[in-house]
């Protein structure tokens, strides 16, 4: 009898190991940063004297959890918990790292020539508020991807990419573009309107 509860205990625990949600599972995710530079990893989820590491461009992470405020917690070796900017993580590992462009400028980018600033200036003269509205992702066929950016412009720097069918929610329409909002993240950029669809 004490055989048959100790072998009824064990399954039940078993299943209930085999039904813990994903969500609380660690995963893996990788570090893409727009000028192939490494990614600081900070000791609490906040910019400041907190760095604690840093980890190379294309390499892979094992997340925690996303705080949903544009931060990421890390399970960091000994260290336990460990926190980056969610805009530098992606769900692929990216290609070959940028290489920077221009005759040795600073690492931390570049301005924007006269003729991206026009371009950026143009889309925002032309931007209105809407009334939120839900919108699905449509990945390139070429990148599998859709990147959404800190400005209306494709060299802009890349907040993160997404793969198709992701929902987001758009907040202002442009000529060109859509600000939108990620409701899991709490990310907010630009998406080129041809690889969004409602």
């Amino acid at each position: 009898m004490i055989k048959k509860l100790l072998a009824m205990a064990v399954a039940l625990a078993l299943m209930m190991v085999m039904f813990i949600p994903t969500s609380l599972a660690a995963f893996e995710m990788w570090v893409y940063t727009a000028n192939g530079g490494a990614l600081n990893v900070r000791s609490t989820p906040s910019t400041g004297d907190n760095v604690i590491g840093t980890v190379k461009y294309g390499s892979n992470v094992v997340v925690d959890y996303h705080l949903g405020n544009g931060w990421t917690a890390l399970m960091w070796g000994s260290y336990g918990t460990a926190y980056v900017q969610t805009r530098y993580l992606v769900d692929y590992q990216p290609g070959p790292r940028p290489q920077p462009s221009g005759g040795g400028g600073s690492s931390s980018g570049s301005s924007a020539s006269a003729e991206e600033m026009t371009a950026i200036n143009a889309e925002f003269k032309v931007a209105r508020r809407v009334t939120p509205y839900t919108v699905q992702t449509m990945a390139a066929r070429s990148t599998g991807t859709v990147n959404m950016r800190w400005a209306p412009h494709k060299k802009a720097e890349l907040i993160r990419s997404y793969k198709s069918g992701v929902d987001l929610e758009v907040i202002a329409e442009l000529k060109d573009w859509r600000q939108v909002r990620d409701p899991e993240t709490g990310d907010v950029g630009f998406i080129r309107q041809d690889f969004l669809e409602r």
